[in-house]
């Protein structure tokens, strides 16, 4: 049966929910709150959208064990340190750790890599692909069990994981994830689809807007902002949503977004229901546009989840941040590590979905650390 893409997403979002909740109450509560009934009503509704209620054999999540690892990554499997319990030496290698993201990161897996029993180094390589693959091959050497990987450059780094899982250590992306054509060089990868933001965003303005609405998009910089509007638009058409302008911010700062939403209101004024900001830091300029254009109760979504975007929503500024449960992504791929250290299937991609914080629930969620 030929599936939509449409469908696709509608099922790996409840996929992503259902596996979330599962999971979430299998390694303990890492968050006050539940997912939100939100998450699980949308997606629902989302499916419906497509007058589909089967699914097809190919959308099931994939799987990945000892057996059936050279099928699913079509090369030969290297000799995995499978079974033999105990410790596992793990290094994490970051873009960065000068930043309060990527430092808030590493704090959550101090936190938790204990719980399963793993000891794990970082390297922050500075955004330089040649110091990741250095640090890699390092590993190898120095006799690590499992690389954990943040990658800057996703496509660069394959020669130097390629190697590393050939000599038998267990590899996993963390947030990044290697293009489509190169994930036979990792076992596993934690986080969430860029499409996934789009699609929420689509779904926070359709419900203040049921019966449809006119909205602009200020994008993001980056290769992630086309898939994030692919995910956006698909669901902002089925939703009555009319997207009129889409403009992408290059240095992606408040000050360029404020600019992007003024020549917005210039081009087509009152006529603008909503606006989709890809990143939270942006929506403050947006924000200040639209209030000195005297236009302060045009809806507002972004994504990140950050203290910005929080503290946006706390304020009345904007209407809704979307971000997810960096908690669960971090426990996921220690997870991972432990059940392919251990012998046991792992998904090969650990679908985690996101949450949408509004002021209604805003106080059910930690307040983020970056």
């Amino acid at each position: 049966m030929e599936v939509s893409l449409r469908t696709k997403i509608a099922l790996s979002i409840i996929v992503s929910v259902i596996m979330g909740v599962i999971i979430h109450t299998m390694l303990g509560s890492v968050v006050d709150s539940p997912f939100l009934q939100f998450n699980l009503r949308d997606a629902s509704r989302a499916a419906l959208i497509n007058g589909e209620d089967g699914q097809a054999e190919s959308d099931r999540p994939e799987r990945a064990s000892r057996d059936s690892r050279n099928t699913l990554n079509e090369r030969p499997s290297p000799s995995y340190r499978r079974g033999e319990g105990g410790t596992i030496r793990a290094l994490y290698i970051t873009p960065s750790m000068s930043t309060r993201y990527h430092t808030f990161l590493w704090r959550q897996f101090q936190q938790y890599m204990g719980d399963f029993d793993i000891e794990m180094q970082a390297f922050p390589s500075n955004y330089d692909v040649r110091r990741e693959a250095g640090a890699v091959r390092g590993a190898i050497q120095d006799g690590y069990d499992m690389i954990l990987i943040n990658p800057s450059d996703a496509d660069g780094i394959r020669p130097a994981l390629r190697e590393a899982r050939a000599a038998g250590l267990i590899v996993g992306t963390f947030l990044t994830d290697l293009p489509p054509e190169a994930r036979s060089d990792r076992d596993f990868h934690s986080g969430v689809d860029d499409i996934i933001w789009g699609v929420f965003a689509a779904l926070a303005i359709a419900d203040r807007f049921p019966e449809g609405a006119k909205v602009v998009e200020v994008g993001g910089g980056g290769g992630r902002r086309a898939v994030i509007s692919e995910g956006f638009r698909l669901f902002a058409n089925d939703f009555g949503l009319e997207v009129i302008g889409n403009r992408h911010s290059e240095r992606q700062d408040s000050r360029e977004a404020q600019a992007i939403m003024e020549g917005f209101i210039t081009e087509f004024g009152a006529a603008i229901d909503g606006v989709f900001v890809h990143w939270d830091e942006g929506a403050p300029g947006v924000t200040e546009a639209l209030v000195n254009a005297g236009m302060g109760d045009v809806f507002i979504v972004s994504i990140g989840g950050t203290d910005v975007g929080f503290q946006q929503v706390l304020d009345g500024h904007q209407d809704a941040t979307i971000g997810p449960s960096y908690e669960n992504i971090v426990r996921f791929a220690l997870q991972s590590a432990r059940y392919l250290f251990d012998g046991d299937d792992s998904p090969v991609f650990w679908p985690t979905s996101v949450d949408t914080i509004t002021r209604d629930n805003i106080r059910n969620f930690h307040w983020p650390a970056w």
